[in-house]
């Protein structure tokens, strides 16, 4: 709803579900025994992620970053509330977790498998698309 206008430093990696299912039926039927291969799509960092979900969403994109330090302090800030008996959906482990990058290289599974997993933009489209017809989000 464009209601928080911050980021943070991490990163991560969108491949379509379709990408995916796909990779799974070609490493079945191409793959080779006992080898192992990644079925990602493309590395994104958080501010990217967030502007195709606002982009696809109709809603304005955060545009601050939060300083590593401040997420990792409010972090501690739930923590310390749970501790306290209060509920809390932030705590240390969520802010180590969203100032990671969580990146991928899918080449092994590209160049064994012909994975050609569509660009990330595009799948959170769909994803988004997909959500506002389920009445998972607001049209």
């Amino acid at each position: 709803r464009g209601e928080f206008p911050y980021y943070t430093q991490g990163g991560v990696n969108v491949i379509a579900v379709q990408d995916a299912v796909e990779g799974i039926l070609a490493a079945w039927k191409k793959g080779k025994s006992g080898e192992r291969y990644i079925l990602s799509g493309q590395n994104l960092y958080i501010r990217e992620l967030f502007r195709y979900i606002a982009e696809a969403a109709g809603q304005p994109a955060p545009t601050r970053p939060l300083p590593t330090w401040l997420v990792f302090l409010v972090g501690a800030f739930g923590d310390l509330r749970e501790k306290l008996g209060a509920s809390s959906s932030l705590s240390l482990e969520n802010a180590r977790t969203s100032t990671m990058y969580h990146w991928f290289d899918n080449s092994k599974a590209r160049r064994d498998l012909g994975l050609i997993p569509r660009p990330a933009k595009e799948a959170i489209a769909a994803s988004v698309k997909w959500m506002k017809e389920n009445g998972m989000l607001d049209k």
